[in-house]
């Protein structure tokens, strides 16, 4: 299976006759449904790439490893 689709009528010529010297080419050899995971996992990075460019700051719910290191200082005091 060649893809994507647009290559599937590609002819397929011995490198040595094209460069006049022997190579190796190495193709990668994947079944259809890993080719489908690539494409979703490209996809998916692609738009964490995109939010990340976007985004200015994040807020994490629930995270209380910044308040642990944040020196904190009362500043109410209640009389007694």
């Amino acid at each position: 299976m060649i893809f994507p689709a647009k290559y599937s009528g590609l002819q397929l010529v011995p490198f040595y006759k094209i460069h006049d010297a022997r190579y190796i080419v190495y193709w990668q050899k994947k079944s259809p449904q890993s080719i489908v995971a690539g494409e979703n996992q490209a996809l998916k990075e692609e738009n964490e790439t995109y939010l990340a460019t976007k985004t200015i700051d994040l807020v994490t719910p629930a995270n209380n490893s910044r308040k642990m290191t944040i020196p904190w200082k009362a500043s109410i005091q209640i009389p007694a």
